[in-house]
């Protein structure tokens, strides 16, 4: 028993860095205890398991994974109470029962090991490294470098809960100061901190039981809990609940205005010809905007600024302008109808008089434009001076929104795409440009003149282009600015020759004095 007690202890006092000394402890108290209980066929199973994890330990040392250590400390648990409280020959089922839940134990830590390899102590600094660098500079390479190792850590113990919990926590936390920079709160990075700590210690503490990390790891999860909570109060008192009532009170704009009822398309009246008023509806006049309906829904305010007015008289004056007037036993045409007239509109009958023309007057009129005179009568009806004739008016469409500005109508108009001009724009430009350099490469130093003219004209198209943009047309500028040096001077005389020259040339004709005609001549004879 003395041999069970010393490799009980010897199991809880490892932590991660296994050393040499350490796995030899372990095999040098496992051998007297195999030795012992060999013989024993119902044993066997946990004398192999035992064995072949001693082995694992001191071959992997530090790289082994964290559970090797506690699946070794139950089996040796286990085993000594086994050998304690049954015979190996007496109980081989109860003993049975007893190892499969060992065997399983075993066999899940085979799968760990053979799915994904474990991160070691090396893979631990990685992670404590990238920590410290968010706490010394938070930038967009260090956080990208914490996101990658955390994720590796992530995918290495996605089997292992309470280390899965601790680095999503650290993951959230490296998240949010990496969002918020300069402006995270200041307990975030501390907490962070503290968080890998409580990390750190149930990964290098194997010995630590089950419930003593899922304790800690509870209470670093209320911690943070915690600081999302006073986060969330700190932020409210940023924004204070009467800024936002007063912004979700204000209206829309324009919501003032309210939509009207809708307008009749058309109206047909009938409007009879009569020389006398109609007395009976003399006194009875119907105000002159009562027929005036409200425009229809929904109504365009910018189109109500620009769109034309009209009254009834100007409905009025169409009517009568656009009215085809019928003849006696005439019918209507086809598609007009004879309905009453609207309101406020007074029915009239003009005077049809019977006025001949005069003869004289169109014997005249006929001898000047050499027309025969036709003596017959006209062959146009004199309708009686007592017959009233009925005229149609097809009132043109009330439009009550009129005249809406910058509403393209043009069916052939097609809006340009901003993206396909400016690539238009750069492409022209870089045409230019590789005909300017090639101008600028093949220039005649010694007869610069006929290629700067050329060139002048491409810095002037980019120089246009780039209208917008004050750094290119500065550069274009300078350009222009050096071309100047290779312009030829102009040949200047010196001051003696100018004059000279000055002197010499014949004055043109009409800037000579014309000398005087001999009607001058005469009168200045006279007036001497």
């Amino acid at each position: 028993m003395a041999s069970f007690n010393e490799l009980t202890d010897i199991l809880t006092g490892l932590d991660q860095r296994l050393t040499e000394h350490e796995t030899g402890l372990l095999q040098s108290k496992f051998a007297p205890i195999e030795s012992q209980y060999a013989p024993y066929p119902s044993l066997a199973p946990f004398l192999k398991m035992m064995g072949a994890l001693i082995k694992y330990l001191d071959s992997k040392k530090a790289g082994a994974h964290p559970e090797a250590g506690l699946v070794l400390l139950s089996m040796t648990r286990r085993f000594e109470k086994l050998v304690s409280d049954f015979d190996p020959e007496r109980d081989k089922d109860k003993i049975n029962t007893l190892a499969s839940e060992e065997i399983k134990k075993y066999k899940a830590l085979q799968n760990k090991i053979a799915s994904k390899p474990v991160a070691g102590d090396m893979d631990l600094d990685r992670l404590k490294a990238v920590i410290l660098a968010i706490d010394w500079e938070i930038s967009d390479g260090t956080l990208q470098h914490f996101e990658t190792v955390v994720r590796e850590f992530l995918s290495a113990y996605h089997q292992d809960k309470i280390s899965h919990h601790f680095l999503k926590i650290i993951q959230g936390l490296g998240n949010y100061i990496g969002s918020r920079k300069a402006d995270a709160h200041p307990d975030a990075i501390s907490f962070l901190r503290a968080v890998f700590d409580a990390f750190e210690k149930t990964f290098q503490t194997p010995a630590l039981s089950y419930q003593n990390k899922k304790e800690i790891l509870e209470n670093q999860i209320r911690l943070f809990n915690e600081l999302k909570a006073r986060l969330s109060k700190e932020k409210q008192k940023l924004r204070p609940g009467s800024d936002m009532r007063e912004e979700e009170f204000l209206p829309p704009a324009l919501s003032h205005i309210k939509p009207a009822a809708p307008v009749s398309s058309e109206d047909v009246m009938t409007l009879p010809l009569s020389s006398e008023p109609d007395e009976s509806n003399a006194e009875d006049i119907v105000p002159a905007l009562s027929g005036r309906r409200p425009p229809a829904a929904p109504r365009d305010v910018m189109g109500d600024l620009f769109s034309l007015k009209e009254s009834p008289a100007d409905e009025l004056l169409d009517a009568i302008h656009m009215m085809d007037v019928h003849g006696a036993g005439r019918t209507p045409g086809r598609n007009q109808t004879l309905d009453s007239p609207a309101g406020g509109i007074k029915q009239f009958t003009p005077q049809l008089k019977h006025n001949e023309p005069i003869a004289e007057i169109g014997d005249r009129l006929d001898e000047f434009f050499n027309l025969e005179t036709s003596p017959g009568p006209s062959d146009h009806p004199i309708l009686p001076a007592d017959e009233t004739v009925e005229l149609i008016a097809e009132l043109e469409e009330d439009k009550t929104e009129g005249i809406v500005p910058f509403q393209y109508e043009d069916e052939s108009f097609e809006p340009c795409d901003p993206d396909e001009k400016n690539r238009e724009m750069e492409i022209g430009a870089q045409a230019i440009l590789d005909r300017l350099r090639t101008r600028l490469k093949t220039l005649d130093r010694a007869n610069p003149e006929p290629g700067l003219s050329a060139i002048k004209d491409d810095i002037a198209e980019l120089t246009a282009l780039w209208q917008n943009e004050p750094e290119k047309t500065a550069l274009m500028e300078l350009l222009g600015l050096s071309l100047d040096i290779l312009d030829p001077p102009i040949p200047s005389l010196p001051l003696e020759e100018a004059v000279n020259y000055e002197k010499n040339e014949p004055i043109p004709e009409y800037y000579r004095e014309k000398p005087p005609g001999i009607f001058a001549r005469i009168k200045a004879i006279f007036t001497s």
